[in-house]
Order: structure tokens, then C-alpha cells, then sequence
């Protein structure tokens, strides 16, 4: 449900070209999670998001589930590495229920998305960092060492694109005790 006075942005795209009712590029929308919480989310005209919001929810409520689980199996909250975060979309919703995330992103434009997402939200645990994963020497050395820096990861989630994951990427998933693999 929309708020009294809620402004109402559209961005719309037909045959290469994009139409916006305001100035932004972008929609800013509300999600609602069965924990109550309402996050708000910036999407950059041109990315992907999911098209139905409701299934968007439950997807992300399922994730919320099994990081829990995770974390009870653990006894501790999990440090959650993510591969191709997009805006945030996920990394909003899960990084609460973590002691430290970092996620990665390819795209430099929905990278300053999510970080704007992540403040916007007020979620303070979590690092965005744009690289190229799929050829980044960084990135694998971190997915391989399953760690970065002073974190150790104990949870990955991958939701990559259409194309999938690369060779090398699908190589590191073994070495991780809970993957949650996101895909379309």
C-alpha cells in the first residue's frame, strides 16, 4: 500500500527507448517482509529487478529463512560473501541477520545504487565493491581462501547472470559449507 502523498515515479522502455515521468533514471520502491521490516530500494532504469514485487518478497523472505538457519547451525551470525549483488536487492535484506557482508557487484552504476540502497536502509555491516568477478584474480583469491581481509566467509550467495557463473567461480563454490545460489 502507498502512503497519503507518496510521489509515484515511472521509467518506461519500448524499442531502445526510455521514458521518465520525472527526472530520475531510477524507481525507488518499498518492499514488505514477513519480519516486519519495510526496506526501500533505488532501481537504475536499464537493470534488472524482479517484475512482480510480491514474488520479489517471498523470494527475499526465504533467504532471510535460511541465513537464520545458518546462523543457528552456527551459533553465530555468518559472515556472507555475495557475487553480483546488482543494487542491493538482496544484500539489504540479508545483511542484518550477518556479522559482516560484503558483496560484489560488475557494474559500477548499480554499485553506487546499492550503496545508496545499504544507506538508505540504514544496514552499516556490509561493504559493496565493484569488480569484474568473472576475471578478477581478487575475487577468486577470496572465493578460494574464503576470505577477505580480516573477514572469513561462511556463507556465499551467487545470483548471476543469465550467462551463469564462469569456470572458475563454479570451482570455489565447493569449498563453501552453504551457498545460496540465486537464478532466474
Amino acid at each position: 500500500p502507498r502512503g497519503a502523498g507518496e510521489v509515484v515515479h515511472v521509467v518506461g522502455r519500448f524499442k531502445g527507448s526510455t521514458l521518465l515521468s520525472g527526472t530520475n533514471d531510477f524507481v525507488v520502491d518499498a518492499l514488505d517482509l514477513a519480519d516486519g521490516r519495510r526496506p526501500r530500494y533505488e532501481f537504475p532504469e536499464g537493470s534488472f529487478s524482479h517484475p512482480c514485487g510480491s514474488a520479489n518478497e517471498r523470494s527475499l523472505d526465504w533467504l532471510v529463512a535460511r541465513v537464520d538457519n545458518i546462523r543457528a547451525n552456527l551459533g553465530r551470525a555468518p559472515n556472507l560473501l555475495e557475487l553480483y549483488c546488482g543494487c542491493g536487492n538482496h544484500t539489504v535484506a540479508l545483511a542484518p541477520a550477518t556479522g559482516r557482508t560484503v558483496a560484489v557487484e560488475v557494474d559500477a552504476r548499480l554499485t553506487a545504487a546499492a550503496k545508496r540502497n545499504l544507506d538508505r536502509n540504514g544496514v552499516a555491516n556490509a561493504t559493496i565493491v565493484t569488480d569484474t568477478v568473472g576475471a578478477s584474480r581478487g575475487v577468486h583469491r577470496a572465493l578460494r581462501a574464503k576470505r577477505s581481509g580480516d573477514v572469513c566467509f561462511d556463507l556465499l550467495l551467487v545470483d548471476p547472470p543469465r550467462r551463469g557463473l564462469d569456470a572458475a567461480t563454479r570451482k570455489c563454490l565447493a569449498a563453501y559449507d552453504h551457498v545460496l545460489f540465486v537464478s532466474c
